[in-house]
């Protein structure tokens, strides 16, 4: 999964997601100024599935 649409989507019938590929995307492309990226990434796919867990 790599966006939040995906996750919110398969949050109901999933126990979890596999996101690394895409936070090791965001590293490539940001290099050491990363951090807020991956931040802001894992915000908005743990509110995707909170927002689908309801």
């Amino acid at each position: 999964m790599s966006t939040p649409e995906q996750a919110r989507a398969m949050a109901a019938a999933a126990d979890g997601a596999i996101v690394g590929s895409a936070i090791v995307k965001l590293c490539a492309r940001y290099g050491k100024e990363a951090a807020p990226y991956v931040a802001r990434y894992v915000r908005e796919m743990k509110a995707a599935v909170t927002e689908a867990a309801g």
